[in-house]
């Protein structure tokens, strides 16, 4: 284990860069880290803007931790560069995505039986459709979406995707959009109020960008370059 030089713009921060022990994250959930952050290492000699002094590598990483989001953090090989890896819980995705009404796509069978069984407690008959139709192939419970709601009545009713037995509600691109939502967010929306494009700008970050899911993007180049 080493650690990074206490410098201007790193106070505080020890950064464990080899050894890590196996994350059974993935493994437990199905996906891991979605997004990076990018910070420049100073010397101690270096003079810091009022905007690099202010939004340190150490104020970033206590934002992120303040709004739920885990961290992991190692060093470039020229060692003049830290790269913070950010992932968030299905908790933590779940609570965002409703809060924010992201809009889901509905399972076709799981929103059928939740229609037909109706929801005697708010006085909603059963619904009944009928699925013979000469206009469309399309069934009639296809292609739904709705907001979503931690109601857990309506958990069963959403897509899901991920690895057997490990599948959640959110695609790579739906828990990228959540992370960069929380991120922005004001922290009295339990968020970061972290601005990338101006931290960018005033050079307190070096780059900030969302992973591939290199399953999701395998089976994406299957799908739509299978001609090549």
């Amino acid at each position: 284990m080493k650690a990074a030089p206490r410098t201007a713009a790193s106070p505080d921060v020890t950064l464990q860069v080899k050894n890590w022990p196996l994350d059974k994250f993935k493994e437990r959930h199905g996906y891991n880290y979605d997004y990076v952050f990018v910070f420049k290492v100073h010397d101690e000699e270096s003079t810091l803007t009022e905007a690099q002094t202010l939004f340190s590598m150490r104020l970033i990483l206590q934002r992120l931790a303040g709004a739920g989001l885990e961290t992991k953090l190692f060093y470039s090989s020229s060692r003049d560069l830290v790269f913070c890896k950010i992932r968030a819980s299905l908790q933590r995705l779940c609570k965002e995505a409703d809060r924010i009404d992201l809009k889901l796509e509905f399972d076709p069978k799981a929103l059928k039986e939740l229609a037909e069984a109706g929801n005697p407690d708010h006085s909603i008959a059963p619904i009944t459709i009928a699925e013979e139709c000469d206009l469309t192939s399309r069934g009639p419970y296809q292609n739904i979406f709705g907001k979503y709601d931690m109601d857990e009545r309506l958990q069963p009713v959403y897509k899901k995707y991920g690895p057997v037995g490990k599948q959640i509600p959110f695609r790579g691109v739906d828990r990228i959009k959540l992370i960069n939502s929380i991120i922005h967010a004001h922290t009295s929306d339990g968020g970061c109020h972290l601005n990338t494009q101006m931290l960018e700008m005033k050079k307190c970050l070096v780059s900030s960008f969302p992973l591939h899911d290199f399953d999701e993007r395998d089976k994406l180049n299957e799908k739509w370059i299978s001609w090549y």
